[in-house]
């Protein structure tokens, strides 16, 4: 199950994972316009390539507690790859409520669910902006990330619990490297906030392979 599959990292996941013929692919988002692009793509793809894998498209939000313990129920789920959050952070400045329940109240909603169904594998993608966060964003993804580091400790849990941080992925929702490049289109300055800073970007092939490289798939 890969959430907020309709994002870039999500559905770079999806077409990574359909090549490996899984049996099943449970593919969630919350974001219409994103799981009707993910699923042209996907389905064209395993037509393409006349793969027997079951695809299933779900319109749900991950911190809906009810909406997800229906997903776990009806699928044997195996592997959880958590990558839907918000992730703007001037908007979530402004939306700490919104924040909290789509970035840590979901979270912990799939990490309880996970163990209860007796999942291999679950795979948390968090941010750079946890190390020491300075803002609503980082600060939500550190408290998520405890309760998925605590998750391995917790009695007769069979599920084995990782975080991966990013940065900068090229191309992604919320990359600064967009607003760059949109400046440099329209021959706008750039604004450096500290000639001493150092950005690092990594590209959504590099992503994708460092998330199924700690699932070792």
């Amino acid at each position: 199950m890969i959430t907020g599959s309709g994002g870039t990292i999500g559905g770079g996941l999806s077409e990574k994972i359909i090549s490996l013929l899984p049996e099943e692919l449970i593919l969630v988002d919350i974001s219409e316009q994103g799981l009707f692009q993910i699923m042209n793509r996907i389905s064209n793809y395993k037509k393409k390539f006349n793969l027997k894998t079951n695809i299933y498209f779900y319109l749900n939000s991950v911190s809906d507690f009810d909406e997800m313990s229906l997903l776990f129920q009806k699928h044997k789920i195996n592997y959880v790859f958590h990558t839907a959050a918000f992730k703007h952070v001037h908007i979530i400045q402004e939306n700490l409520l919104s924040a909290v329940k789509n970035n840590v109240l979901s979270t912990k909603i799939l990490c309880d669910l996970s163990m209860k169904h007796n999942v291999d594998k679950f795979l948390f993608v968090s941010s750079d902006k946890a190390v020491r966060p300075t803002n609503i964003l980082g600060a939500c993804k550190r408290v998520a990330e405890h309760y998925v580091r605590a998750s391995n400790n917790r009695d007769k849990s069979k599920t084995i619990f990782f975080t991966v941080r990013f940065g900068n992925v090229l191309g992604s929702s919320g990359s600064a490297f967009n607003t760059f490049n949109e400046k440099i289109k329209k021959k706008e300055s750039i604004q450096i906030t500290d000639i001493n800073m150092t950005r690092y970007f990594m590209t959504l092939d590099q992503a994708v392979s460092l998330l199924l490289k700690t699932q070792e798939i």
